[in-house]
This record gives C-alpha cells, structure tokens and sequence, in this order.
C-alpha cells in the first residue's frame, strides 16, 4: 500500500509540474488561502450525517491546472449499532460516532470552456490523496430494570485508525471582487487496512462545502 501512495504521488506532482511548465502556459501563480465549512455524511461501516471545516493552500500551475495542500476535520453523530458488530471480552456496544481529521493533496483543473459571467465563474475538478485519522468511540449504556440492582455505569471503548485514502469531485469558483467563493462536494474513499494488526474497515465520506478563497 505504501508502495502503492508513493507511485500515485510522484506521478501526481510530476503531472502538476509538467502542466505548470507547458510552453504559452500563464506563470504559476501565488500561493493562496482558503477556508471551507458545511454538511458531510459517512458510509459504510456505520452510516451517519455530521458537519465539517477545512483549510489549506492552493496555487495555479497555468492553463488551468493547480495544486491544493489541505486540513480538514469532520464529525458524525451517534448512532445505534448492530447487535456486536463492536465488542470487547466483556460487552457488546450499543452506539458509535466517529470524528475523523485528514491531509490530503489534490490537483485541480479550472475547465475554462464551461466559464460563465465574463470568465468570473468557472467549473473545476479536483482529486487526490491524503492520510486519514478515524476516531471512534463506542457506547455502552447498561440495562436496569425496576426494582432490581442493576449496574448504571456507561461504558465507553475508544478505537483509532491511521489509514489513506483517495478523493474526487467537482466544484464551481467565482470571484467577488479580490475574494473568491467556492462550492464544492468530493467523495473520499478510505482504505481497509490492518494497522498494528487491529481491525479497520474502508468507508466513504462525502463532503459538501461552502468556502472562501483570498
């Protein structure tokens, strides 16, 4: 799998590059800021809606292409669980959510033939890589019943995964004077892996976002 990362980026930036350096293409341009916010949802494993923010980098590499370092962290609500499908040597679990924080690097490429209002709004895709740290914490809410002793202690067990993954999507950009606005939605599918031999499952989360860029 490392193996498998390593080939993708080098092939990933060595494409940005060439693109960048094109004979005619526009100079690269300057290093640029953005923030982003708004719904997202995971998929499999245990499905949930949650909300999310992201930050980072972007630069134009020329006709179109550019390159974007990003930050972003998500959070899912509860949800109820199948009967074990999480346990521990003494109790199975009743709840779960899931918080995950990513890095990812992406490629982009502004479509210009698609550009409306006077070239002030373009479409683009973007796709990449990155890393993906899930946090899970399952719920365990003891049963009591009336009039009988009974424990009332929550349990609560705590699982994290380190694992990559790859994305891809499509957005519109528009400028506002200096400021530029974005929306975007981007699906993210996360590799199964076996880290420090503990179980993991691959997921999808899927993003969608309302930013600003300066």
């Amino acid at each position: 799998m490392l193996r498998f990362i390593g080939h993708v980026s080098v092939l990933l930036m060595t494409t940005l590059a060439t693109a960048g350096a094109q004979p005619g293409g526009a100079t690269p341009g300057p290093f640029t800021f953005f923030i982003s916010a708004g719904p997202t949802r995971a998929f499999r494993g245990v499905d949930a809606p949650g909300v999310q923010g992201q930050g980072g980098f972007t630069r134009s590499l020329g006709r179109g292409f550019g390159v974007a370092l990003e930050g972003t962290a998500q959070w899912y609500e509860a949800q109820p669980l199948y009967p074990c499908l999480i346990q521990d040597a003494g109790r199975c679990y009743q709840t779960m959510r899931r918080a995950v924080a990513a890095g990812t690097l992406s490629a982009t490429y502004h479509i210009p033939r698609f550009a409306t209002d006077k070239g002030r709004t373009v479409p683009y895709l973007i796709s990449g890589m990155g890393v993906y740290r899930s946090r899970r914490i399952a719920t365990r809410y003891s049963d009591c019943q009336p009039e009988v002793p009974c424990d009332r202690s929550t349990y609560r067990l705590e699982l994290h995964d380190i694992q990559f993954g790859l994305n891809g999507g499509a957005g519109v950009e528009s400028r506002l004077g200096r400021v530029g606005v974005f929306a975007e939605t981007r699906v993210h599918y996360i590799y199964n892996d076996q880290p420090d031999a503990r179980p993991s499952n691959d997921y999808f989360l899927w993003p969608i976002s309302l930013g600003l860029r300066f």
